[in-house]
């Protein structure tokens, strides 16, 4: 995983993106604006799990975020979680006379008082600890060099998932999303499939999974992992694994 810490002050930058790689172990490159992070997340694109930011304008910071999330989307990779460095505590009920705080915790941010590296390098090791010790649960990498590949893992070695283009449309899809129930129109428009197309290609993934998985010692069924169930009048799709992306 990489991080990105944005500043628009050069020095501040380098000095908070040194101390978090030294204490998290993790590559933190720097950005001074949004087209920096856009163009760090072109490159690096799965790659980058967290972005730190320090707040100057709520406005802009929100307008961050959404740029974020709509390049990822536009990209088809994982989107990274945000943490907000703000000048003063935004949930306070003066701070938040603009709803501010609640509309960044809606892009799953990370709201901080900034001027605690203490404090920054706790929730960062936090995030890093939700986002790879899901216990129970197989774990997927996702590999982006030359071209996507998913590997398996399994407890002394990793066998590669072979997949068909259109299921690893479907797969990609469910790794840039996982722990989301996706509905059968969702995972249609992503893979370019037919409604009815759909469960076969499901079935085939799960099939796959069981060839893959038994030979590594994975005691983890494919209906287990890629899971289907009813919600709300209709069916809905959930990736039950872990998702690293290299």
């Amino acid at each position: 995983m990489k991080l990105i810490v944005k500043d628009s002050i050069p020095a501040a930058c380098a000095t908070i993106a040194r101390d978090i790689q030294s204490a998290q172990g993790h590559q933190t490159m720097q950005a001074y604006s949004t087209e920096d992070v856009l163009r760090l997340l072109s490159a690096d694109k799965d790659a980058i799990g967290i972005v730190a930011f320090f707040l100057e304008d709520p406005r802009l910071g929100l307008d961050l975020m959404q740029k974020v999330r709509d390049f990822c989307s536009v990209e088809a990779i994982r989107c990274p979680r945000f943490v907000v460095r703000t000048p003063g505590d935004l949930s306070s009920a003066h701070g938040d006379v603009s709803g501010y705080y609640r509309r960044f915790r809606a892009f799953d941010a990370e709201c901080i008082v900034a001027g605690s590296m203490e404090q920054l390098n706790w929730t960062i090791r936090k995030m890093i600890s939700e986002q790879r010790c899901e216990n129970g649960k197989p774990t997927f990498v996702v590999e982006r060099t030359p071209y996507t590949r998913f590997w398996l893992l399994g407890a002394v070695e990793r066998a590669l998932f072979a997949i068909g283009p259109r299921q690893l449309s479907l797969m990609n899809h469910f790794a840039i999303n996982f722990g989301c129930e996706l509905s059968t129109v969702n995972l249609a428009e992503a893979a370019d499939l037919t409604l009815p197309s759909v469960p076969v290609y499901l079935a085939r993934l799960r099939q796959r999974f069981d060839e893959t998985a038994k030979p590594i010692g994975l005691n983890f069924l494919g209906k287990d992992v890629f899971r289907t169930f009813r919600k709300d009048g209709g069916f809905v799709h959930l990736l039950c694994a872990r998702v690293l992306f290299n």
